[in-house]
């Protein structure tokens, strides 16, 4: 059984930057923070769709992929959007009646939403599912409720949250002809706002930095600390000389360009390998960026060093997802990763598995390999 790993907590240098100086994001969170309430996208599943269960469908097959990982939310099933201001339906849902045949059965929602939230804590939300949903929060999948043959049972998930802004989205679906029910039941301290579009959770969680120096609250600034921001200016030269046992790459130093940000691991035979994150960094150290002995160089230094392989997460520190996909792994060696459920995360690697999982860059996935 794996011990559970220390928390590293990764400390980040925020640059002070005017209004005008703040780039736009290529892909911002379409939310009006002062209307509260959930987006809500509706579908309406065709009767001999071959997910949807009623006595003599020949076309029915089972499933048990995860949320969108079904076509029940493609455009070619789409019927209309609605902000909606609570999910505590019951068995009340709001139907989807196109005048198709079966309707009002057979339909599919994806709820997205902002939620504000008040303080640093552990939170607790309530979820009961006839037939199916899914929980997401910051893009990471905190449960799988309901099911095609069960009736809805209540759920309570503890969940901590920093303070701050946090994507949320449900998916749902009703597959039958009866029980419809679904309620979500957050925490009363939150501030929801309807989310209109699909942008990371590191946007998300932005959106206060840049309304902080900018009205428009459409855009915003991605400070998001998996983007290395190290503003350290320590000029030591002497660099801190690493054993092999730290990486696995031998002996050598830390170093970064006079001037500038990334860190790199330089090892003895002149090969740099870059830390494509701050996460990633601080999955191998501890403490702060001036307990850190980085060997600051010149450009031309740097120039003359040779380019190799990034490193990757510390093995079993940190679980690990990509910014375009909701699968969680689990770093089981050297830039090794392997597919854990939720249920698996948090009895591995705690209640606050979610909030410690690492996102990396689509640029730097094929720095893994899936086993």
């Amino acid at each position: 059984m794996k011990q559970k790993i220390t928390k590293i907590l990764a400390i980040v240098a925020v640059l002070a930057m005017s209004a005008s100086a703040l780039p736009a994001l290529a892909y911002t969170p379409d939310v009006d923070l002062k209307t509260t309430g959930y987006y809500g996208s509706y579908y309406n599943l065709p009767y001999d769709h071959e997910n949807v269960y009623w006595y003599g469908n020949k076309n029915y097959v089972f499933t048990n992929k995860i949320a969108d990982d079904n076509d029940w939310y493609s455009p070619k099933y789409f019927a209309f959007n609605n902000v909606d201001g609570n999910l505590d339906f019951g068995r009340n849902l709001p139907l989807v009646d196109q005048g198709l045949e079966r309707d009002p059965y057979y339909f599919a929602i994806n709820w997205k939403a902002v939620i504000e939230v008040p303080a640093s804590a552990t939170y607790k939300c309530t979820i009961l599912a006839d037939d199916d949903a899914w929980l997401y929060i910051d893009d990471k999948l905190i449960g799988s409720y309901g099911s095609l043959y069960a009736t809805a049972k209540k759920v309570e998930e503890s969940i901590y949250l920093e303070k701050g802004f946090h994507k949320l989205e449900i998916f749902y679906a009703e597959r039958t002809s009866y029980g419809a029910y679904f309620s979500f039941i957050p925490p009363t301290s939150w501030n929801i706002h309807p989310l209109k579009n699909d942008p990371t959770a590191g946007e998300v969680r932005n959106i206060n930095n840049y309304a902080n120096n900018n009205t428009n609250t459409n855009t915003n600034i991605n400070t998001n600390t998996n983007t290395n921001t190290n503003t350290n200016t320590n000029t030591n030269t002497k660099g801190f000389v690493l054993g092999a046992s730290d990486y696995g790459l031998g002996n050598g130093i830390l170093m970064k360009v006079v001037g500038q940000s990334p860190v790199y691991f330089l090892s003895n035979n002149n090969t740099r390998q870059l830390f494509v994150n701050e996460p990633t960094f601080w999955s191998w150290h501890s403490g702060t960026w001036a307990d850190q002995n980085i060997l600051v160089v010149s450009q031309d230094f740097f120039d003359k060093t040779t380019i190799g392989k990034n490193i990757t997460v510390k093995p079993q520190s940190r679980l690990i997802s990509f910014d375009n996909s909701k699968m969680i792994y689990e770093v089981v060696d050297m830039g090794k990763i392997d597919y854990i459920t939720a249920s698996e995360a948090r009895v591995l690697y705690g209640a606050n598995w979610y909030s410690e999982t690492i996102t990396i860059q689509k640029a730097f996935e094929s720095d893994y390999q899936k086993i």
